[in-house]
């Protein structure tokens, strides 16, 4: 894990974009923070090989990632896992959202659902008691993974999505 990348003064800092406490259900913890490396983020694509080849061709310039974990004893919600990337430009992190979308539902069998519009893209897939949305601000991709097992974690994923494209805009 490296530390966190500072905010530089054309734009947010990724880590700057990332949820709050207050932003996720009070029952569950900060786990962990991490700033990755294109070889780390990419391991876990289908294709690895051909995924940082992609990404490096579409600008890829950074990744950060938070955690939230708990027993989600009043919330219902479990955990809360978010992946920010910043590429170029808008149109390549549009690009990676689908390459990223798609290798999900090939790599884990989960199944495209409706979200309401959140930022410039959005799209989101359900797998188990899971919940993943991604979306676009710009030259940003989020990716947001939100467990319920007794529950629907749909809105508690839209409302923390929300909150991190207000700090994207």
């Amino acid at each position: 894990t490296s530390p966190l990348p500072s905010q530089s003064p054309s734009q947010p800092g990724l880590a700057t974009l990332l949820p709050l406490q207050h932003e996720v259900p009070s029952d569950l913890q900060h786990t962990g923070d991490r700033d990755r490396r294109l070889p780390d983020v990419t391991v876990k694509y289908t294709n690895p090989a051909e995924t940082e080849s992609l990404f490096r061709s579409w600008g890829w310039e950074g990744n950060v990632t938070r955690s939230y974990e708990g027993s989600g004893w009043n919330s219902g919600i479990t955990s809360v896992y978010v992946s920010i990337h910043r590429f170029d430009s808008a149109s390549n992190a549009g690009n990676a959202l689908e390459y990223s979308l798609n290798d999900q539902i090939t790599s884990t069998g989960a199944w495209e659902v409706s979200v309401a519009p959140i930022g410039e893209a959005t799209r989101a897939l359900a797998a188990s008691s899971d919940i993943t949305i991604y979306a676009q601000q710009g030259d940003v991709v989020i990716r947001l993974t939100v467990a319920a097992p007794n529950g629907d974690p749909m809105p508690t994923a839209e409302s923390i999505m929300r909150s991190i494209l207000v700090r994207a805009q």
